[in-house]
């Protein structure tokens, strides 16, 4: 909608091409969502160091983008539609009480990252591990795609 409207507005015929849509903000970003405020992706895959505050990260086009976090950090907030986490060697990610996943959303942590989930539970379509690692709050699993999503809770 508002993107098919500012296409008119300046006169584009077609989407910007997607050599260009990476790391919009520097890759070294503390990124804050405050309340009420939403950051939109549409199609932009951005890495930042650290993601926090209880606003919604989302993506309002069908090409799904990818959020990577790099340093540890704690989310309260939404994440999705159409919007993808990947959580770098290192680097603990913390979905605070409150947060909101999208059921399509991929979770991909890799060798070395840690998703605390806060004994919380998530629907997710497929959440991904590297290779077997402990996590806090639960167990971590290998790799598990869900056909129309699944609730998943770690203990």
């Amino acid at each position: 909608m508002v993107n098919d409207y500012l296409m008119v507005k300046w006169g584009l015929k077609e989407r910007p091409s997607a050599v260009l849509r990476t790391n919009v903000l520097p890759e070294g970003t503390d990124l804050e969502v405050a309340e009420g405020s939403v950051l939109f992706l549409n199609a932009v895959d951005q890495t930042v160091r650290t993601l926090s505050g209880e606003g919604a990260v989302s993506n309002q086009t069908d090409v799904v983008s990818t959020l990577t976090i790099t340093d540890d950090c704690t989310f309260a907030g939404v994440i999705g539609p159409n919007v993808n986490i990947v959580v770098k060697a290192g680097a603990t990610l913390t979905l605070a009480e409150g947060a909101v996943l999208d059921p399509g959303i991929v979770i991909t942590a890799e060798e070395g990252a840690t998703i605390d989930l806060s004994g919380q539970t998530f629907a997710i379509r497929t959440f991904r591990a590297v290779s077997p690692r402990q996590a806090r709050n639960g167990r971590f699993i290998e790799s598990v795609p869900f056909s129309r999503g699944f609730i998943i809770q770690f203990r």
